[in-house]
Formats: structure tokens, sequence, C-alpha cells
């Protein structure tokens, strides 16, 4: 728990943004491999779960600005909209490019063979 403190305090980052941008990369490659976009393959995931993590992360953060408006006395709500793009930049780059070729590497070790957007 004091790595999420760390993350949460000193570099400004919602921790869920971050889960639902590594989720939203594992739904796409579990269930959206037969949906191309294009033709390059590691292209093709990158842009659909961008895609998927863009409208979760929407909704949750519309849903956070509905709960502190309804939670507030005077009906102004101020949210932390660089908290919520840091923590999705951070996310879609952190996913790209250390989470899935850390998956595929395990995966490749574990003898499951390679996914199929190679």
């Amino acid at each position: 728990m004091e790595w999420f403190d760390y993350l949460k305090d000193t570099w400004n980052l919602d921790i869920i943004i971050i889960a639902i941008v590594f989720l939203s990369g594992f739904f796409q490659e579990k269930y959206l491999i037969d949906w191309k976009w294009v033709k390059d393959g590691r292209l093709d995931a990158s842009l659909k779960t961008l895609a998927i993590s863009f409208i979760a992360s929407s909704i949750y953060i519309i849903l956070m600005y509905k709960e502190a408006k309804r939670s507030s006395t005077d009906g102004i709500v101020l949210l932390n909209w660089s908290k919520y793009f840091i923590s999705y930049f951070t996310a879609t780059s952190l996913y790209d490019l250390g989470i899935r070729p850390l998956r595929k590497w395990i995966t490749k070790k574990l003898g499951e063979g390679d996914t199929p957007t190679d």
C-alpha cells in the first residue's frame, strides 16, 4: 500500500486509471483479437487498447465528477484534471512499452506460445 500512496501523493497518479488501462489491454488481447483496424498487429493492438481505455477512463472520470458534485454542499466541484491526464498517459506508455513485452516473454518462457497479435 505504501507504493500506491507514493504514486498517488508524489507523482499525482490515479491508480484506478492505471488499472483501467492495463485491464483494457488484457481485454482487447483476449476478446477483440478477431476485430482488425489496421494490418500491423502491434499497431492494431495499441489502437484498440487506447480506444477501450479511453472509453472506460472517461466513464470513470464522469462518475467521479458526478459523485463529487453530489456530495458537494455548494454545488461547485473542482477536479484535478491533470491527475487523470497524467495517469492515463503514463499507463498507456507503460503498458505498450513494458507490460505487454513482459507478458509475452513470460508466456514464451512458460511454453504457451506467442499471442496472435505478434
